[in-house]
C-alpha cells in the first residue's frame, strides 16, 4: 500500500515480542507514555484492536485487508482515523460438508555477525598499547602498594601477552547468538447447511529470535456460529479466546559482547564463568547463569454477536455488539547475585523484582440501516444510517520489590521492602463514546456519482467544554 511502513525497533534486533508500529500518515512529534500517536486505526470484523492483537493474529483466518486514509474515512470513523484505518476482515464461513484445513508455516533465522568487523585478541591488546594504556607517568609510584605504576602496568602486559600466546582469543559475539526455527500450526474445521453453518479454529505458534532463551508462544481458539431464517433474518456469534506467553533473552542486550575484550577467558578451568575480566568489566554470560528473568503474558476473550434483518430486496438493517476482557502483565526479577549489585554491601537492597498488572473490559455496539434501490435507468441511490456506543474500563498495577535472599526465590513474599523512591501504584480508565453517523451515495446512470459523509461523535476524552466532534466530506 502506497505510503505505509512497518517501522522496526532496530536496537530490539530479531526480538519476536518486539511490536512493530504501522505508519499510514506520516510521523507527529508527540508522545504517550508508551502509546504509539503515529499508529492508524484498526479494525477487525467491526471492532477495533491494538497493534498487538493485529501482530498475533493468526495470517491464515483473514479474507480481505483495506486501508482507508481519504477523507471518506475520517468521516466515517471520526477522529480514530485520523492516523488512517485499517479494515480487517476474517473469512466467512461456508456452506458444505464438514472440512478440515491444516496450515503450517515454519522459518529459520540465522545469525549475521559479518558487519561486526572487531580486533583479536591481538590485534586487540597492542592497540591498547599503542593508547597508552600501559604506560605510566615517569616516576610514578602506586600510593597503596609503594611500587612503580609502570611495573604494574608491565606485569599486567605481560600476563595478557601469555595468556594471548597460549591460545586465547574469545568468540564473545557468537555466545548468545543461534539458529532459530520458529513455527506456527493453524487448524480449522467448518461446514454446515444452508441454513446454519459453524467453525471451529485453533492455532499455536512458537516464535524464536536469534538471541538464546527468548520465545513468543501464541495459543488461540476460536468458534464461530451462523444461522439463517428463511433468507430474511441472520443471526452468527464468534467468540476468541488468546493466550500469549512471551519471554525475554537472560543474555542481555548483543551491544554488550561486542565490547568485550578477545583476550579474556569467558570460563574459568573448573568450567564455572570467569567474573575477573580485564578494566573491572562484568561478564555478560554470568547473568544468564542466575535465575533473574523477564516475562509477559496477555490473555483475552473476545465474543461479538451479528444480526441482520433483510426487510426487503431495497432495506436492512444490522446490528452488532462485542464484548471483550483482558488480562496481562509482566514480571521482572533482577536476581540478588547479579553483578549489577557488585558494589552493594547491604543484603535487603540486592535483588529486585517489578511487577505490572493490567486488566480490562470493553464493549461496543452499533445498529445500521441501510437502503439501496436501482432504478429502471441503472441509477443508484444508496443510504445508510446508524449509530454506536463504545465503553472502555482499564486498570493496571505497578510494584517493585527489593532484598531477595536467594536466587531460586523470586515470589514476592520473599521481598524485605521497597525502594527509598518508588511505591505500589496504579492507575484506571474509564471511557465511553457515542457517535451518529449518515452516508448517501447517488449514482446517475451508473456514469456519475456524488457521495456524502457526515458523523458526529460524543467523547468523554473530548474536553468537558467541546465534548462533541464534527466530520463531514463530500
Amino acid at each position: 500500500t502506497p505510503g505505509m511502513q512497518v517501522v522496526k525497533n532496530s536496537t530490539m534486533g530479531s526480538n519476536p515480542n518486539s511490536v512493530p508500529e504501522l505508519v499510514l500518515r506520516g510521523m507527529t512529534s508527540f508522545s504517550n507514555s508508551g502509546q504509539s500517536v503515529n499508529q492508524p486505526t484498526i479494525i477487525l470484523d467491526g471492532v477495533e484492536i491494538s497493534m498487538q492483537d493485529l501482530y498475533d493474529l493468526d495470517m491464515n483466518e483473514i479474507e480481505s485487508i483495506n486501508v482507508l486514509k481519504d477523507a471518506s474515512a475520517s468521516a466515517l470513523y471520526g477522529s480514530k482515523a485520523a492516523n488512517g484505518v485499517i479494515v480487517i476482515n476474517r473469512k466467512s464461513v461456508k456452506e458444505g460438508n464438514v472440512r478440515v484445513a491444516y496450515s503450517f508455516t515454519g522459518d529459520v533465522q540465522f545469525p549475521d555477525l559479518s558487519d561486526y568487523r572487531l580486533l583479536n585478541a591481538e590485534q586487540k591488546l597492542e592497540y591498547e598499547k599503542m593508547a597508552g594504556l600501559y604506560t605510566a607517568e615517569p616516576g610514578a609510584i602506586n600510593s597503596t602498594t609503594g611500587e612503580y605504576e609502570q611495573y604494574e602496568l608491565d606485569r599486567l602486559y605481560n600476563s595478557r601477552y601469555q595468556a594471548i600466546r597460549s591460545g586465547v582469543n574469545s568468540d564473545w559475539l557468537a555466545q548468545p547468538a543461534r539458529t532459530s526455527f520458529s513455527h506456527d500450526h493453524s487448524l480449522r474445521i467448518y461446514g454446515g447447511a444452508s441454513n446454519i453453518r459453524y467453525e471451529l479454529t485453533g492455532r499455536f505458534a512458537d516464535t524464536r529470535g536469534v538471541m538464546k532463551g527468548d520465545y513468543r508462544h501464541r495459543y488461540n481458539l476460536g468458534f464461530n456460529l451462523s444461522y439463517n431464517l428463511n433468507n430474511k433474518f441472520t443471526f452468527s456469534n464468534r467468540t476468541t479466546y488468546s493466550d500469549v506467553r512471551a519471554k525475554d533473552t537472560p543474555y542481555g542486550n548483543f551491544s554488550n559482547y561486542t565490547i568485550m575484550n578477545p583476550y579474556d577467558k569467558m570460563y574459568n578451568e573448573d568450567g564455572s564463568v570467569n567474573t575477573n575480566l580485564s578494566w573491572d568489566m562484568n561478564n555478560p554470560l554470568y547473568e544468564a547463569t542466575l535465575g533473574s528473568f523477564s516475562k509477559e503474558y496477555t490473555k483475552s476473550l473476545t465474543n461479538t454477536t451479528n444480526v441482520r434483518w433483510d426487510i426487503n430486496k431495497d432495506f436492512r438493517i444490522t446490528g452488532l455488539f462485542t464484548l471483550t476482557s483482558t488480562s496481562g502483565g509482566r514480571d521482572n526479577f533482577t536476581s540478588p547475585k547479579s553483578l549489577f549489585y557488585k558494589n552493594e554491601t547491604d543484603a535487603t537492597k540486592k535483588g529486585s523484582l517489578i511487577q505490572y498488572h493490567n486488566e480490562g473490559i470493553s464493549y461496543s455496539g452499533n445498529i445500521v440501516g441501510a437502503y439501496n434501490h436501482t432504478f429502471a435507468d441503472n441509477s443508484l441511490l444508496s443510504v445508510t444510517l446508524g449509530g454506536e456506543i463504545n465503553h472502555g474500563n482499564d486498570k493496571s498495577e505497578f510494584i517493585e520489590t527489593i532484598g531477595y535472599f536467594s536466587d531460586n526465590l523470586s515470589f514476592i513474599g520473599n521481598a524485605a521492602g521497597y525502594p527509598s523512591d518508588s511505591k505500589p501504584s496504579g492507575n484506571q480508565s474509564i471511557s465511553s463514546e457515542l457517535g451518529v453517523f449518515a452516508n448517501m451515495t447517488y449514482t446517475f446512470r451508473n456514469r456519475y456519482m456524488i457521495d456524502g459523509v457526515y458523523r458526529t461523535t460524543g467523547s468523554s476524552r473530548f474536553g468537558a467544554n467541546n465534548r462533541w466532534g464534527h466530520f463531514w466530506s463530500a
